[in-house]
């Protein structure tokens, strides 16, 4: 015959131990299941995402199959050339009755006043102004005769 079945001392703390493990895997089951509805909820979210930009992308290709390319339209489009008139083509030289006159000759700029030097590019310019340059002295005229 069989024997009743006895708990014995060490194992009741085993079983203690094993229902507290059982209790905390529970609830990280049910962080888990919270976790992977977020996921679920996010992927969700994607693939709508993704279905609306295919069809944007779906509706910009079929317009640009269906409008006129750039050559079709410059091909379709009248010649809108003018004619010109012939324009009367008006010479200035100098004739044979008329003499020659040269350019007169260029008069000696003043040296006597003072120089503006003026150096530099865009907004860094300086300019000084030198001293006037000292007039040659005339050879003295000796009074020999």
């Amino acid at each position: 015959m069989r024997r009743p079945c006895t708990l014995r001392l060490p194992a009741v703390p085993f079983l203690c131990a094993l229902s507290a493990l059982s209790a905390g895997c529970a609830s990280d089951g049910e962080a888990v299941e919270k976790r992977l509805a977020k996921l679920q909820e996010e992927v969700t979210r994607i693939q709508s995402e993704t279905d609306r930009m295919s069809e944007r992308l779906d509706a910009v290709e079929l317009r640009q199959a269906t409008a006129p390319s750039s050559a079709d339209r410059v091909a379709s489009a009248p010649q809108a050339t003018m004619s010109r008139p012939k324009l009367k083509v008006v010479r200035v030289e100098p004739g044979p009755s008329e003499p020659n006159v040269e350019a007169p000759a260029a008069q000696p700029a003043d040296e006597s006043g003072p120089r503006v030097i003026i150096q530099g590019e865009g907004k860094a310019l300086e300019s000084r102004t030198l001293p006037a340059p000292a007039k040659p002295k005339a050879p003295a005229k000796s009074s020999e005769k």
